[in-house]
């Protein structure tokens, strides 16, 4: 073994990790708790300078109103630019009652850090956020970044068009964008930006604004009806032959499950039937879907030429109560599914958060029970976690 120079100048006697080259002792530290790299940060001046790096790769601030570490946090890393260098993944979270007038200076300096992560690739803006406060992300210019998450809360009113427009024509490097199912969020229409963008979570009006045509998975906010021009907009961020996943949250307002679910099945086969690998069909309402409604999906089923899951889910996490739809329909249907769809491989009817919640997947020639984890993984619609949580 080569001796490194530490070895070289301490006794042999000392302990072995001085023997380790710093690339290994970083393997090491990337396995260990949280907990344990924030005791070696103080055990010498090597390991601070190793796990530090580590340590501030994922970094949430929640802001409290007799709270400075955000201003403390701020400043370290403009006095250290390298130490903000090292920021890979940003989560922002103001208490819910939090004023932001009483921190205004800490929202200064925090933007003015937030200049110096040139490494970030996730900024993630959770719940309440004044638009002045989320206007102020023009001023950013961060290379790396690829995953923009806006979980602001809407009544605030909208945020500036031309300060979005600019922030995503600075940053083609964002592949995947969540935001709020509320369509608060405007962009400057004569505008096309992110060309890379491979993820998509948001109301369908901003689809009209964007470049990319290589889009793999949507899961749509939309006000009103799913039309089919909406589609098309849709299908043209595609690339064609790539199979793609797609949710929907329709927000039904004064429609019925009896009216929704079919006009948007047959929006979607009508544009798009050769694309869907997976389809899912969200929604807050509770209600029965009749024997007819379950034929009638059947049928608009048969135009996709290569689904291989379908989903049907109510998406009111906070409420669980019974299905929407009555078990022996949803045997029906399935039977039905599994014998007039060769290519279906997995499919699910109900309340995801239910306990007693399971999707079906088909195992050889054999519908087998699966849990809904499986079932999202297999299916694809587990890239869209990020955005529920």
């Amino acid at each position: 073994m080569v001796l490194t120079r530490r070895a070289h100048r301490l006794d042999a006697r000392m302990c072995i990790t001085l023997w380790l080259p710093n690339e290994l002792l970083t393997k090491i530290i990337h396995c260990s708790p949280k907990s344990d790299q924030a005791t070696l940060c103080r055990v010498s001046k090597l390991f601070y300078a190793l796990v530090l790096p580590i340590l501030n790769r994922a970094v949430v601030l929640n802001f409290r109103k007799d709270d400075k570490s955000c201003d403390h946090f701020s400043r370290a890393l403009i006095k250290v630019p390298q130490r903000a260098e090292a920021i890979r993944s940003l989560t922002l979270t103001p208490k819910p009652s939090h004023p932001n007038r009483l921190v205004q200076g800490a929202y200064d300096l925090l933007f003015e850090a937030m200049e110096l992560m040139q490494g970030l690739q996730s900024i993630t803006l959770e719940k309440r956020w004044e638009k002045t406060t989320i206007n102020r992300l023009d001023r950013l210019v961060l290379p790396q970044l690829s995953t923009l998450r806006l979980r602001a809360e809407n009544g605030f009113g909208c945020p500036d068009a031309r300060a979005f427009s600019q922030f995503f024509a600075q940053h083609p490097s964002i592949t995947r964008l969540y935001l709020p199912a509320d369509s608060w969020l405007t962009v400057e229409p004569v505008h096309n930006f992110l060309p890379n963008l491979r993820e998509y979570v948001g109301p369908t009006p901003l689809l009209r604004s964007l470049a990319t045509q290589s889009l793999r998975a949507a899961r749509l906010c939309p006000d009103s009806e799913l039309s089919a021009s909406n589609v098309q907009t849709l299908k043209a961020l595609t690339k064609p032959g790539l199979p793609f996943v797609l949710s929907i949250d329709p927000g039904l307002g004064n429609r019925t499950l009896e009216v929704t679910i079919p006009a948007i099945l047959s929006a979607v086969s009508t544009e798009m039937s050769s694309e869907i690998r997976s389809l899912e069909l969200r929604t807050f309402e509770t209600g029965r879907l009749s024997t007819e409604t379950f034929n009638h999906i059947t049928t608009q089923l048969l135009r996709f030429s290569h689904i291989a899951y379908f989903s049907i889910a109510r998406s009111d996490a906070g409420y669980l109560g019974e299905f929407f739809v009555d078990i022996e329909a949803v045997q029906a249907a399935l039977r039905a599914w599994a014998t007039a769809l060769p290519t279906l491989k997995g499919c699910f009817i109900g309340c995801p958060e239910s306990p007693d919640a399971c999707a079906w997947i088909k195992v050889g020639e054999q519908w087998e029970r699966c849990t809904m984890q499986d079932f999202d993984v297999q299916a694809g619609f587990s890239i869209f976690e990020d955005a529920d949580t």
